[in-house]
């Protein structure tokens, strides 16, 4: 006789990054990060992401894990505590306007997997008592369930199988090292790059119109400052920051047409 699947509730139990990227990065620069297969392909995997472990409600408790990405991890969290405060998202407005309509959510079931993706079925039921469903992935699904306040299950066999768990995938390399990196190795490849160039500006003269500069129409660059750096749309080409001068200052003397301090 065949064995009929089994179908447990679940709840969301955990939702935390997937890594620490300053302790995988440490000091190391962009480049020699970039050049690290194994670091790299730590961060393609769990860089992005947050791990989300679902629950089994009942002993024994059994566990499935997930790996979102941050703005699907926002979204749970607030369906989590706070259902309401989901009002601008689809899954809130897709639960309220069913109910507009006389339309009921009555339980969301995660019962295959079709091209490695889990499928969820939203059970619905009319004013009439007439039932209908509605096919979700298991992320929107588990979603629309905590919005709704209804319950979640799973198939059993995806509990028993550990590559059972339910992945996104990842932008190309350079892209999502610049989103990762911490901010304070990105201001100190900064300094160290654009060392020969801010001395070469700290050191030279600029013209002045209109007139009068303080010594004629020449004056001299004051302390040159960069800070509060942005990557514009996560482009790896693409760089924001603030320029701070300090006073000008007398005009720098030149030898054979180099300036200097």
């Amino acid at each position: 006789m065949e064995k009929k699947d089994e179908f447990v509730e679940m709840r969301v139990r955990t939702i935390d990054e997937a890594m620490k990227v300053d302790e995988l990065i440490g000091h190391l620069t962009f480049n020699q990060v970039l050049d690290d297969e194994e670091k790299m392909d730590i961060m393609m995997l769990d860089g992005q992401n947050f791990k989300l472990l679902l629950e089994e409600v009942n002993e024994p408790h059994r566990m499935m894990l997930g790996i979102i990405n941050p703005d699907e991890a926002d979204l749970l969290y607030a369906a989590v505590n706070d259902p309401e405060g989901t009002d601008a998202t689809l899954p809130y407005q897709t639960v309220h306007i069913l109910k507009e309509l006389g339309v009921t959510v009555e339980k969301v079931v995660v019962k295959d997997k079709v091209k490695l993706l889990h499928r969820a079925i939203v059970t619905l039921r009319k004013e009439d008592g007439s039932v209908m469903e509605m096919q979700l992935t298991l992320f929107d699904a588990l979603v629309v369930s905590l919005i709704a306040g209804v319950p979640f299950y799973v198939n059993a066999k995806f509990l028993e199988d550990p590559r059972s768990g339910f992945t996104k995938s990842v932008p190309n390399t350079k892209a999502l090292l610049l989103r990762l990196m911490p901010l304070k190795g990105l201001e100190r490849e900064m300094e160290e790059c654009t060392k020969p160039v801010i001395r070469n500006l700290e050191s030279s003269n600029m013209a002045v119109v209109p007139d009068p500069a303080p010594t004629g129409d020449r004056i001299g660059w004051g302390s040159v400052l960069l800070g509060n750096y942005r990557f514009p749309w996560d482009r790896a080409f693409e760089i924001s920051m603030e320029i701070r001068l300090g006073a000008f200052t007398e005009p720098h003397k030149a030898l054979l047409g180099i300036y200097y301090k």
